[in-house]
């Protein structure tokens, strides 16, 4: 499904899986298209993400299942500055649950992001954004915000349960650093070469 050039467009209540063998498919793609609305749906078995929004400000994503997707559950990423991401459940994606990059102000809240195989919430170029009252477990990492090509700041972490994450529950900056360090070591496991600081909510 694609909305572009459809500012305050509704897509809601729908199901969308394109669980076929076909080249970076996504179930929705959201492109400049401000005040947009995305609830309600179930976006499964995807061939490459669940959902898209690029260049779409004031997008609001909510209470949608992204779930067993090829690649991200959401990516919301340049230009859609404002975005609110709440109440969606991301789970089993084989990258990430949720991505955040190159925004500003966006608020990410009561997500439950659950068995994916990178990060439960991913973000980078994050700017004066809120993550809150998130639940992340069962991923490679909980909750993991990096610099990116630019830099994150300006961020409130707060009140979010990143437990039981196979290599940590918070990461703030670093650990993509700390995989490229581990590859060239040929020691991959878990807190094997300490690059900079890592706050891990995680249990064993």
């Amino acid at each position: 499904m694609l909305v572009k050039n459809s500012p305050n467009t509704l897509v809601t209540a729908n199901t969308v899986t394109n669980d076929v063998s076909a080249f970076q498919s996504d179930g929705v793609d959201v492109l400049s298209s401000a005040d947009t609305t995305v609830s309600g749906n179930r976006l499964a078995n995807n061939a490459w993400n669940g959902m898209v929004v690029i260049d779409s400000p004031r997008t609001r994503v909510i209470g949608n299942a992204l779930d067993g997707n090829q690649n991200q559950g959401a990516e919301v990423n340049f230009g859609s500055d404002g975005t609110l991401l709440a109440g969606n459940h991301a789970g089993n994606n084989v990258s990430n649950g949720l991505v955040v990059g190159a925004v500003s102000g966006a608020r990410i809240e009561g997500n439950a992001l659950t068995g994916n195989g990178d990060s439960g919430l991913f973000m980078f170029d994050l700017l004066n954004s809120q993550v809150s009252a998130n639940r992340a477990g069962g991923n490679g990492v909980g909750i993991d915000l990096e610099g990116g090509q630019n830099v994150s700041t300006g961020n409130r972490i707060a009140n979010n349960d990143a437990s039981r994450n196979a290599e940590a529950g918070l990461v703030v900056g670093g650990r993509r650093e700390r995989q490229r360090h581990c590859r060239q070591l040929d020691q991959c496991e878990p807190g094997a070469v300490p690059v900079r600081a890592v706050a891990s909510s995680s249990s064993p």
